[in-house]
């Protein structure tokens, strides 16, 4: 006869089996991903209070020809850097263990050093923003902005690609969908926290302290 219901092989006893699996992949995997929305908190207020303090920059006189920016022109920066640094990243990693003879750091280490930077960024922008908030209004460079968009867009390449890469591939079959998904979650997570701070501290802290939180934040 056939294999009773229920018995070693059934589909229902390989089933159970695949969900205890996929709920421990995600046990596994859930306290990387509960430090992605703080990185995306961070990270997408490029378009917010970074283009906020760029409009008390100075954005005329900073560039050949007469040339005037926008307080969003060097948002533009951020996809030019991911196109150099992808590549760069990569190169560095695959060359690894022959340039140092060692193997590449782990996704989960690369993932480390990209909050770090993230954090570093927030810290310069909020130096910039202390140098503004002492001086008159327009008096220092937009051109300031670079380094931390540059630290910001390192930070994405070794977090998100990472993170995405990561999640994937430590995640059985039958729980990559949903893992991709919670990953790519987390960045709606992330804009959440960063607007429930806002809402809940800018009222007392000046835009200086506010993006030191954040710096704080992603360090700790």
């Amino acid at each position: 006869g056939g294999v009773a219901e229920g018995g070693a092989g059934s589909p229902s006893k390989e089933a159970s089996v695949a969900v205890d699996e996929a709920l421990a992949a995600l046990g596994r995997l859930l306290p990387v991903l509960m430090l992605m929305p703080c990185f995306w908190a961070l990270f997408d207020q490029q378009g917010s209070s970074w283009v906020l303090q760029a409009k008390a920059l100075q954005l005329s006189g900073v560039l050949p020809f007469g040339i005037e920016l926008s307080p969003e022109t060097l948002l533009v920066l951020n996809p030019i850097f991911v196109t150099v640094l992808v590549p760069l990243t990569r190169g560095i990693f695959e060359r690894w263990r022959r340039w140092f003879g060692a193997a590449p750091p782990a996704s989960t280490a690369r993932m480390f050093v990209g909050m770090l930077l993230a954090s570093l960024a927030f810290l310069c922008s909020s130096a910039l923003q202390s140098v503004v908030e002492a001086g008159p209004a327009g008096s220092v460079s937009v051109l300031w902005q670079v380094p931390q968009i540059f630290l910001i867009t390192l930070a994405e390449v070794l977090v998100s690609v990472e993170s995405l890469n990561f999640f994937y591939s430590r995640a059985p079959a039958e729980a990559k969908a949903a893992v991709s998904a919670l990953s790519l979650l987390t960045v709606s997570f992330g804009d959440i926290l960063c607007g429930l701070l806002y809402q809940a501290l800018s009222s007392r802290l000046s835009l200086t302290m506010m993006l030191l939180t954040f710096s704080a934040l992603m360090a700790g």
